[in-house]
C-alpha cells in the first residue's frame, strides 16, 4: 500500500516503523521520568524519616537528663533519705515524703 503526500511516496513499513520508535520514545522518556519522581519522592522521604529521628534522640536525651538530675537530687537530699531509710513511723513518712513531692512537682511546674 503506498500512497501519495505531496509527491512522495510513503510505504506502510515506513509508517509503522515511525509509529514504533515514537512508542519505543514515550517508553524510555515516561521510564526515566518515573525513577526521576522515584528518587525525588525516596530522598524527601528520607529527610523527614531523619528529622524526625534527630527530634526523638533530642527528647530522648533531655528526658535521661531530667531523671539523672531528679535521682541525683534525691539521692543527696538528707531529709528524704532519713524518710526512705526510717521503719518506724512508714506511714507518717510515706505522708511526708508525699508533701515533699508536691512540694517539688508545684516548684518545678511538673506535669503529670
Amino acid at each position: 500500500m503506498e500512497r501519495l503526500i505531496e509527491g512522495t511516496k510513503i510505504k506502510k513499513w515506513q509508517i509503522i516503523s515511525l509509529i514504533c520508535m515514537l512508542s519505543i520514545l514515550f517508553m524510555i522518556g515516561g521510564y526515566v521520568f518515573y525513577r526521576t519522581e522515584t528518587d525525588i519522592i525516596r530522598k524527601s522521604k528520607y529527610e523527614e524519616i531523619k528529622a524526625i529521628a534527630e527530634l526523638k534522640i533530642e527528647q530522648i536525651l533531655n528526658w535521661r537528663a531530667e531523671r539523672l538530675s531528679e535521682a541525683e537530687f534525691f539521692a543527696n537530699d538528707g531529709d528524704i533519705k532519713k524518710l526512705l531509710l526510717d521503719k518506724r513511723n512508714i506511714s507518717e513518712n510515706q505522708k511526708i515524703f508525699e508533701e515533699n513531692l508536691l512540694s517539688i512537682k508545684r516548684t518545678m511546674d511538673i506535669r503529670t
